[in-house]
């Protein structure tokens, strides 16, 4: 178990050795969490994460657009529906 300080500004250094054994890159997203009174859980990212931005353009192109154009088409249906309604 390593200890470390709490700084000024709250903030902690993970040791080098965990961070190669978890092989931490820098900006990675961390999840904390209270176990106990004096216990604090620490993960490094979900096992999915590493999988994020692999299906990019599996569309054939901007993804991004793709879902803009398929919100747009559906607010177009949701607009013809209100007015038959009416």
């Amino acid at each position: 178990m390593a200890t470390v300080t709490l700084s000024s500004k709250y903030q902690i250094v993970i040791p080098k050795e965990l961070r190669k054994q978890l092989q931490m890159k820098r900006g990675q997203k961390l999840r904390i969490e209270k176990l106990g009174n004096d216990t604090l859980k620490i993960q490094t990212g979900s096992a999915l994460d590493k999988y994020v931005g692999s299906l990019k353009g599996a569309w054939g192109g901007d993804g991004d657009k793709y879902l803009r154009e398929l919100r747009d088409e559906w607010e177009t249906h949701q607009q013809k529906l209100d007015e038959l309604r009416k």
